[in-house]
């Protein structure tokens, strides 16, 4: 797993091909997806300490923690949707969530940021980078995953985008609805 992890870290299209068509690396990739909820969970609860009007901090920590997770989920299944009932393509669920759950490893530098935060620093640019980084890891999934051009990756990667958003922000209005009560 360190391997594949590091792979999809240097965005090794070899890495990405190879857990397109392992069966067995699901574990692996929840447990990458997991481990970036965490981080974005701890980051987001020491931005959260680190601001006088925060109120509930562990909340951030919730939202951070579920936001990560659905958000992997709406992309793997908007991007799995749209390829194959759009275009035919042949892939299965998991030929495009396992990549992509690899590809969610920038964002275990989030705690980085909300450490950051804590002593009065600028997280931004951090948290740049790692979207950055983040972006190019995930069309790297998806081109392999799909096993498809540049051209659709980046198609079907921005229809995953919206889908994912969809669903975190369900998930976050969920959430908050819950722990207004």
């Amino acid at each position: 797993m360190k391997h594949r992890l590091v792979g999809a870290l240097r965005l090794d299209a070899s890495v990405y091909g190879a857990l397109r068509d392992d069966h067995r690396a699901w574990g692996q990739a929840v447990v990458v997806v997991l481990a970036v909820a965490l981080s974005h969970g701890l980051g987001a609860l020491l931005r959260a300490r680190s601001q006088p009007y925060s109120e509930r901090p562990w909340l951030t920590f919730l939202f951070g923690f579920q936001g990560e997770i659905l958000l992997w989920l709406g992309i793997s299944a908007s991007v799995y949707l749209a390829a194959r009932l759009l275009s035919r393509q042949a892939a299965s669920f998991g030929q495009v969530a396992r990549p992509l759950g690899f590809a969610v490893s920038p964002g275990l530098g989030v705690v980085v940021a909300g450490a950051l935060s804590s002593f009065g620093i600028s997280a931004t640019p951090v948290l740049v980078l790692l979207g950055v980084w983040r972006l190019a890891a995930s069309f790297v999934a998806v081109k392999h995953g799909l096993a498809t051009t540049s051209r659709a990756a980046t198609a079907w990667l921005l229809v995953g985008i919206v889908g994912g958003i969809a669903l975190m922000a369900g998930g976050t209005a969920l959430l908050n609805y819950a722990t207004q009560r």
